[in-house]
């Protein structure tokens, strides 16, 4: 799929769809989602050339080899997600998916 293909889908809904159907444990499936996450910046940050890597990408490659924790994630989607869908979501609905996957990780932890 062309990367500018990814811009259409809204990437936190589709991660919200991931955690709740996917069986992994929470750790794995936390690299995953950050996996994931590192590699759709890779595709929205510089679509045209995959050789070159983003200096700003370097950040997210070593998330994934931090621990990962529920608090981290949700801080992780509060600080990117605004900024890369604000082409894509209309404001009202900015923070929806945030607020759904944070009910979620709280509906998890107790």
């Amino acid at each position: 799929m062309h990367p500018s293909l990814l811009l259409l889908v809204p990437l936190p809904l589709l991660l919200l769809v991931l955690v709740l159907l996917l069986p992994l444990p929470l750790p794995l499936l936390i690299r995953l989602l950050l996996l994931l996450f590192r590699l759709f910046l890779l595709a929205y940050m510089n679509p045209s050339s995959s050789a070159s890597f983003p200096s700003s990408s370097i950040f997210f490659l070593l998330l994934l080899f931090l621990p990962p924790s529920r608090l981290f994630v949700l801080l992780l989607f509060v600080l990117a997600f605004p900024n890369l869908l604000f082409l894509l979501l209309p404001p009202f609905l900015l923070f929806l998916p945030l607020l759904i996957y944070a009910c979620f990780i709280l509906y998890r932890t107790f």
